[in-house]
């Protein structure tokens, strides 16, 4: 008798334990998809807001997993000079064709991030980019897989 109340206790913890395992999984879950569907909101929200800077943002995974975003706004050649005071030289003869900017989200608001941490998440390949640590910078050779076709025309 004392048995088969041993073997019910365990088998009353193993379920408990996979009960809770359930839960965290699909909570884990529940808040990716939740976190995506807010980022292809944004995304549509700011391609219908039209005007300067449309599409000049967006958002990229740091990795799987991690459900870490990394926030990139893309500027021209002519506005990494007039707003972030660039070298007026630069693209003339290195092929720099515009510059972006990274930030990370910490308690609600988004925060510079070294723009070399980009670089990986954003498939940019060494000689594809230059950095300008002055101004937290990515010079950019290219445009990154991923851009948002708005953000595409401003560099065509």
């Amino acid at each position: 008798m004392n048995a088969f109340f041993i073997v019910l206790l365990v088998l009353l913890v193993v379920l408990a334990i996979l009960f809770a395992a359930g839960a965290a999984y699909v909570t884990r879950f529940e808040k990716r998809d939740r976190e995506e569907f807010a980022n292809q909101a944004r995304s549509r929200s700011a391609q219908r807001a039209g005007g300067r800077g449309d599409g000049r943002e967006f958002y990229k995974s740091l990795g799987l997993g991690t459900g870490e975003q990394v926030k990139i706004r893309l500027f021209t050649l002519q506005e990494y000079r007039d707003e972030l005071g660039g070298d007026a030289g630069v693209g003339s003869d290195e092929r720099i064709i515009g510059a972006l900017k990274a930030y990370r989200q910490l308690d609600e608001e988004w925060y510079e991030t070294p723009p070399e941490k980009a670089a990986g998440p954003l498939d940019l390949r060494e000689g594809e980019y230059r950095l300008d640590e002055e101004r937290h910078a990515l010079l950019l050779k290219r445009l990154p897989p991923g851009v948002p076709p708005s953000a595409r025309e401003m560099f065509e």
